[in-house]
């Protein structure tokens, strides 16, 4: 067990295992939600509209799509939040990662919590338009189709948080590349160190 615990230790391993989680974990609420909203009354298929008169916009939207999409954010980036600190900020890294290990994950090399999670959350910021658009589509779709609300819902998260996740990925895989060049470039630009005697190798 300790080495798959080591393996979630690592960034790119725990961002994309904390967002599935965080996304899992909040669609019982979101699922409520959904739930609620058609106890009041209000069904998939009513319209409401968003009136802005100064700029002359009049947006209609589907009522279970925006509180759907609302209430994700809330509840998803609130739990990841916690969760990328247990996984990159708290004590429990700190005893579990060797000291040899932490200049592996940007988490380490003195990022604070609120910069790292933040750099997390502007990636997904980016992505979300694709996540939210296979999510609430395919959750019309279904509704269209005849399913139910909440299951249209659950089935509309896993595929946009699956389609999002891949994405993020690469993203990440990417940005690890790049880094470890810059490194290895620093690496062989730097001085060398001074020998016993004081003197730099070759002097």
């Amino acid at each position: 067990m300790q080495w798959l615990a080591r393996l979630y230790a690592r960034r790119i391993v725990n961002v994309n295992v904390n967002i599935v989680l965080a996304g899992l974990l909040a669609l019982p609420p979101v699922v409520l939600v959904v739930h609620l909203v058609q106890y009041l009354g209000v069904q998939p298929s009513d319209q409401m509209t968003l009136a802005i008169p100064r700029l002359g916009w009049s947006v209609s939207f589907l009522t279970v799509s925006a509180l759907t999409l609302i209430a994700d954010i809330f509840f998803d980036f609130s739990i990841y939040l916690v969760l990328h600190w247990v996984a990159n900020h708290s004590q429990w890294r700190q005893r579990l990662v060797k000291p040899a290990e932490q200049l592996i994950d940007a988490a380490d090399r003195g990022l604070s919590f609120v910069h790292d999670a933040g750099i997390v959350q502007f990636q997904r910021a980016i992505l979300s338009p694709i996540l939210y658009g296979v999510w609430l589509w395919l959750q019309y779709d279904l509704i269209h189709r005849g399913w139910s609300a909440e299951s249209a819902t659950v089935l509309g998260a896993v595929a946009g948080i699956a389609t999002a996740r891949v994405l993020h990925t690469f993203w990440m895989l990417r940005e690890d590349k790049r880094r470890r060049q810059r490194a290895a470039e620093r690496a062989k630009t730097a001085p060398a160190p001074p020998t016993a005697g004081g003197q730099t190798p070759g002097a």
